[in-house]
């Protein structure tokens, strides 16, 4: 059976500051983020990546209200994601046969 969990599988595409280019988990994402100098991606993946990312932020953290609150969260925003990801490991199991992640496993077309 393939497994892939997005937790702690490598699967986004990066260039570090070294210039290397990786993969990375989205836990090392949150650990070392800083260490990464972007994403090789193009656009409209760059786009559905970033909005993924801001929606574990948010589920994470809470949306803030205005910039005070985000300046409150900035410090410490990486912390509460790596805490969420690894309470929440098992819901981003891609192939998961029960509940694969964003996904429907036994829909199908209609009319066929």
């Amino acid at each position: 059976m393939v497994t892939m969990n997005l937790v702690d599988d490598d699967w986004l595409p990066i260039i570090d500051h070294n210039g290397i280019f990786r993969k990375v988990r989205l836990l090392e994402l949150f650990t070392n983020g800083r260490h990464i100098n972007d994403f090789v991606l193009p656009v409209s993946e760059r786009i559905a990546i970033m909005r993924f990312l801001l929606c574990l932020t948010y589920a994470s953290a809470g949306i803030p209200e205005d910039r005070i609150e985000w300046r409150e969260i900035a410090h410490d925003y990486e912390n509460k994601v790596i805490d969420y990801l690894e309470k929440n490991k098992s819901l981003f199991n891609l192939f998961d046969p029960a509940n694969p992640f964003l996904q429907f496993p036994e829909i199908h077309p209609a009319g066929k």
